[in-house]
């Protein structure tokens, strides 16, 4: 009677049930016997000892191989909405839905990515759609297998285009609106000197009367060659590729227009 019940005080007062409270069993594994006579008490909790709470919604006394659920809890309510740190991967098999910004060292999507807000990656790979409203930087590789839309600002270190590439602009010359743009800017370099590019650019040479101008990249493969007559003019123009050399010799003068970089 002492088991959960008021001690008896006299023959008319005690043996009331306790209120409230549940037993909480502990066993080895999801087969061990909890109690002595081989029965586990229907709709009990019991801890396994692998970080997993079990309730059985078998009838009382049925036995450990009864219908056994892991109980499902609200994180928010047991971490208190504190910040919790994953040690190995999450998987989301549904939708995910993050209101608040968010940060990944590595993404793996097969499905499609929406992101309302900003988003920084430091490793994404997307075999899906991919669309963000938002800022998106990325700061290593991004590897899109499927359709990337950005409604905001892109800002990339390198980028590759191995497909096809549109870039469209809706206003007419002369409104505002999105610029693009590929050149850097204007530099003068010497002649009789060789140059690297560290990007793609244009060499454009300004000639002097009877003076014969020479244009070489990668240096010693003549490319073009002008000479400007008496009373007229003459220019001299050659694209180079990113990382050949190149040189001038003969101009009046040479500049260098670099696509995209200052170099």
């Amino acid at each position: 009677m002492n088991a959960e019940h008021a001690a008896f005080a006299d023959a008319t007062v005690g043996g009331i049930h306790k209120p409230g409270g549940c037993a909480v069993l502990g066993i080895e594994d999801g087969t061990a016997t909890a109690i002595e006579d081989g029965t586990v008490v229907g709709h009990g909790i019991i801890w396994d000892n692998t970080e997993a709470l079990w309730c059985c919604t078998a009838a009382a006394g049925a036995s450990t191989t009864g219908d056994w659920t892991i109980l499902q809890m609200n994180p928010n309510t047991q971490w208190k909405g504190g910040d919790v740190t994953w040690a190995g991967e999450h998987q989301f098999d549904g939708s995910g839905y993050f209101t608040q910004p968010i940060e990944f060292s590595t993404v793996d999507l097969t499905g499609p990515l929406y992101v309302d807000s900003s988003a920084d990656f430091s490793d994404v790979y997307s075999a899906g759609d991919v669309s963000i409203l938002g800022n998106l930087s990325c700061n290593s590789d991004c590897d899109i297998a499927g359709d990337f839309s950005v409604d905001g600002t892109l800002v990339m270190q390198d980028a590759v285009l191995t497909g096809d590439s549109t870039f469209t602009f809706d206003p007419i010359a002369g409104e505002t609106g999105p610029t693009f743009k590929i050149l850097g800017d204007w530099s003068a370099r010497s002649n009789n000197t060789t140059y690297t590019s560290r990007t793609d650019g244009m060499v454009i040479t300004q000639d002097g009367v009877g003076a014969t101008t020479t244009l070489a990249t990668p240096s010693g493969t003549t490319r073009a060659r002008v000479t400007r007559q008496a009373g007229g003019f003459a220019s001299g123009t050659m694209l180079v590729k990113k990382g050949n050399t190149w040189d001038v010799s003969g101009a009046q003068a040479v500049f260098w227009l670099p696509f995209g970089d200052n170099t």
